[in-house]
């Protein structure tokens, strides 16, 4: 069989759209992993595994969609259910639409992790020691079109304080208890001392009509050093 006879039938049998989908969904479960790992204990050895075991799955995938097909009645095999996949098969882009939407769904699931992974601050987690995880999250500057909406900077707050209040290995700092800190007139080093906080995560939201930025620092209260930073923009 010449290679475009064999790409033709690779596409036929839809053989690349099952890769794809596999590795979207892997890479959803890898993105899974490495935000709850730390908070469920989990080493880096397990997404280790994790890795290798979806690895060796990919060529399994290949070979069954090769010899099954996915149709409205269940996994069969290609010869029979050629005939009753291609009544129902998209006439352009040559696949069923249920298939077409799992794709869609698996992407759109994939950029759901991708947020929420960073809005969980993972990094935040393995930043700050973790026989001293005492954390105050100071109240966030409003910048720009946002010092108007204070109560959006003030609702980032609290979603903030509950995410974090949420991972056992951390203790957080109560939100009544930090609001006197957000004027910015006392130090880093002064304020954790007063709230008993081993480290200071400090920030500011800025909005530029539907774009949104967050600008975090997560800062040692003893050497007023940065241990992570990062920026989060949502369109």
């Amino acid at each position: 069989m010449h290679m475009r006879s064999i790409l033709e039938e690779l596409r036929r049998r839809k053989v690349f759209q099952s890769l794809a989908a596999y590795l979207v969904a892997s890479w959803l479960i890898i993105q899974v992993f490495d935000v709850v790992g730390p908070a469920l204990g989990l080493s880096e050895t397990f997404l280790t595994y994790a890795v290798i075991t979806l690895a060796v799955g990919l060529p399994v995938v290949a070979v069954v969609a090769w010899f099954f097909e996915l149709t409205a009645g269940g996994l069969q095999r290609e010869s029979a259910a050629e005939s009753g996949v291609r009544a129902n098969a998209d006439p352009v882009r040559g696949a069923t639409p249920t298939f077409n939407y799992v794709i869609i769904a698996m992407l759109l699931a994939a950029l759901a992790v991708s947020l929420i992974s960073r809005d969980d601050l993972p990094e935040l987690i393995s930043a700050a020691d973790a026989a001293t995880q005492v954390v105050a999250v100071l109240p966030l500057q409003a910048l720009g079109e946002t010092a108007s909406d204070n109560g959006f900077v003030e609702g980032l707050h609290d979603d903030l304080l509950t995410m974090l209040s949420r991972i056992s290995s951390l203790r957080v700092i109560s939100r009544t208890s930090v609001l006197r800190y957000g004027d910015g007139k006392q130090s880093i080093p002064e304020i954790g001392r007063k709230l008993g906080a081993s480290s200071i995560l400090e920030g500011s939201v800025q909005r530029d009509g539907d774009r949104i930025r967050v600008n975090v620092q997560l800062i040692d209260v003893n050497t007023d050093e940065h241990l992570w930073a990062e920026i989060f923009e949502r369109p």
